[in-house]
This record gives structure tokens, C-alpha cells and sequence, in this order.
């Protein structure tokens, strides 16, 4: 009994899968019946991608396959102007490649908007150099690059072109920090220790002493598109007495767009701070001023306003202890300026003793 019922079950069961299997035969039968005597225009889709006339749309081949210009149509075809750009060459590279003597060369092409900067290096190639653009008088930020040494020495960067006019000096700085690249380390010191030669710049923060190199342009800011500029040779004529207490300083000023610029020769240690200000007599005044740090070899250069109203007044150059941090400096000429000694000499007297510093004095009359 409980076999017939569960055959039964079964048989049952299978009827509406019977049907439906019939069902769906009968449909497809008549699905490739209407295909076969349907109009061609309708009954083959344009292939997606293609221009959507039918009848280009249901061309076959003698094979029953969509022809092979259906599926192109609508995609032209046309070769791609490229170039392909190389690697510098090794074989190329300065032959003092990686010297502790570092130099950096190059130029700035000025175009409308920005500042195209080449030039060639010494340094190890993947490393990498800085460019960044000041003005006197002006605060600046963001005009600056960064791009790798290439293997045969040479680099690019380009910034934008600061919008100031009224003949004002930009100043662009190419620098080789070694600091900051762990992978340069031992090729030239933690610090750039190992750095030598005229470009080299040191900075100090009272424990640590960092060397850069460093190459100067100086670019004129009303300079026309297509102007070129150069970096400058650094100087190699260091005073015999270069550090020596006995301060001496040679200034040169030239009036220039309602400024003084003063340049200076001087014995002064790199890094000293140097001030500049103008003393006019019975006349209270302010803004007048400039600072600068002593250059590798000695000199400086610094910038102030020309007093409108004084038809006399006094340039003052003047070297401070207070405005010293470098620890070099400090040690040579001592924390309250002991050491100073010479024709030039400043002894103020404060609440804590005498303090002694530099000061030059140059009396203007303003025509």
C-alpha cells in the first residue's frame, strides 16, 4: 500500500513538469518559425556601437556571422602623434659626478606665466634639488619646485611666475640639502658634513651646523617673456682675516626706485647677522630697516627705504650680540660681543654690563 501511494505521489508530481517542458518546446518552435519568414528589417537589431541604419545593421556574411564592418562602424581610425621621451645617458654625467665639491649650474627662461628653470649639477643622480623664489619686501609663498638629478646630471623645474612689477629683483635659490635624504647620507654626511667648496652654505641653530650648496639667480621682474637669466658664480675671494675681532666692513650703496641697496665686502664670519636702519636726526621714525646673514665669503647685502622728507640722515650698518645664533659666531666674538675689537666698535651699557657690538655709520644727504 505505501508503494502504490508513493508511486503515485510521484507520477502526480510530474505532470505540470511534463507541460511546462512541452509548453516552453512549442514556443521556441514558434519563436524560429516568425525568425526565418519575419521581415530582416526588424528582426536583426543594429549591433550597438553602429550607426543604427538597419540595413547596414542585418549585412551577413556567407557564414550566417554579423559582417565585420558592423562591428567598426562608428569607430574611426587614426594614428596618435606621440613622442617617446628617453632617459638621460650615463655617459654624459660631469666627471666629477658624486665629489664632495658640490656645484650647481643653470638658468631661468621667464615665460608669461611661469618660470622654467635647467641646468646641470655634480650631485649624485636621484637626488634631489629645491627651487624657490623670494623678493625683497615682499611675502612669498608657493613659488617653488622640486625635481630629481638625472643620470647624466641634468634637471628641470618650473614655477609660477610671481606677479610683481615695478622693477623689484626676484631672487631664485637652486639648493642641494643633504639633510633631509636618508639615501645621500654617506656620500655626503647626515648634516652635507663632507661639503665643500664655494657653494657651500652653512647654517647653524645653536647645536646643530647644517651645510647646503647653493646657486643664485637673480631675475628682473619686469623682464619680458622669452628673457633668460643665469646662475651666478659664487665667490672665492675670502678675506686672509676672515673671523678676525677686528671687524673691518667696505659698503658700496646705490639708490635704485626709492631704495638704498647696500652691498657690502666685510671680514665677518658666514652667518653673522647683520642689520641695517636709518637715523635721522630730531626726527622720530620707523619701517626703515633690513637684516641679512653674512655670506660664505664675507659679504651681504641689504635693503631699506629712502626717507621722503630728511634732507640729511645717517645709514646705519650695525652687528648686535643679541641677533646672534649661530654657534660659531657666538664663540668668536663672544655672547655680549667681549671680543669685538677696532675702529668700529658700539659699547652699550645695560642693566646686566656692557654689551659691545659693530656699527658703521654713513652720512647721506638726500638731493
Amino acid at each position: 500500500m505505501k508503494d502504490k501511494m508513493k508511486y503515485e505521489y510521484y507520477t502526480a508530481g510530474s505532470r505540470p513538469r511534463l507541460w511546462a517542458a512541452a509548453g516552453l518546446a512549442a514556443v521556441m518552435i514558434a519563436l524560429s518559425g516568425c525568425g526565418a519568414s519575419g521581415n530582416s528589417d526588424t528582426a536583426n537589431a543594429p549591433v550597438a556601437g553602429s550607426s543604427g541604419n538597419a540595413e547596414v545593421g542585418s549585412t551577413k556574411a556567407q557564414d550566417g556571422s554579423q559582417a565585420a564592418e558592423t562591428l567598426e562602424e562608428g569607430n574611426d581610425s587614426s594614428s596618435v602623434d606621440m613622442e617617446i621621451i628617453t632617459n638621460a645617458s650615463a655617459e654624459d654625467a660631469p666627471e666629477d659626478q658624486g665629489s664632495p665639491e658640490v656645484w650647481i649650474q643653470g638658468s631661468v627662461t621667464v615665460e608669461a606665466d611661469k618660470l622654467v628653470v635647467e641646468g646641470m649639477t655634480n650631485v649624485v643622480p636621484g637626488a634631489e634639488l629645491h627651487a624657490n623664489v623670494t623678493a625683497e619686501g615682499y611675502s612669498m609663498w608657493g613659488y617653488n619646485d622640486r625635481a630629481e638629478v638625472e643620470p647624466d646630471g641634468s634637471f628641470q623645474m618650473e614655477m609660477k611666475r610671481p606677479d610683481i612689477k615695478g622693477g623689484a629683483v626676484l631672487e631664485l635659490e637652486i639648493a642641494f640639502d643633504p639633510s633631509g635624504q636618508s639615501a645621500v647620507h654617506e656620500q655626503y654626511g647626515p648634516n652635507g658634513d663632507k661639503l665643500t667648496g664655494p657653494y657651500i652654505h652653512k647654517t647653524e641653530d645653536g647645536i646643530t651646523v647644517i651645510k647646503r650648496a647653493v646657486a643664485v639667480i637673480h631675475i628682473d621682474s619686469d623682464a619680458p617673456a622669452s628673457s633668460t637669466f643665469e646662475t651666478e658664480e659664487p665667490s672665492r675671494d675670502i678675506p686672509e682675516d676672515y673671523g678676525d675681532p677686528n671687524v673691518w666692513i667696505k659698503p658700496e650703496v646705490r639708490q635704485e626706485d626709492g631704495k638704498y641697496i647696500i652691498k657690502a665686502a666685510s671680514n665677518l664670519l658666514e652667518g653673522t647677522v647683520v642689520r641695517a636702519g636709518v637715523d635721522i636726526p630730531d626726527h622720530i621714525h620707523f619701517g626703515y630697516n633690513d637684516m641679512a646673514s653674512v655670506q660664505p665669503d664675507g659679504s651681504f647685502e641689504l635693503v631699506i627705504g629712502k626717507p621722503k622728507k630728511a634732507e640729511m640722515f645717517y645709514l646705519m650698518i650695525s652687528v648686535m650680540p643679541e641677533d646672534q645664533t649661530a654657534g660659531s659666531v657666538i664663540e668668536a666674538y663672544g655672547s655680549s660681543g667681549e671680543n669685538f675689537s677696532g675702529k668700529l666698535l658700539k659699547i652699550e651699557q645695560t642693566d646686566d654690563g656692557p654689551v659691545t657690538g659693530i656699527e658703521m655709520k654713513m652720512k647721506i644727504n638726500n638731493d
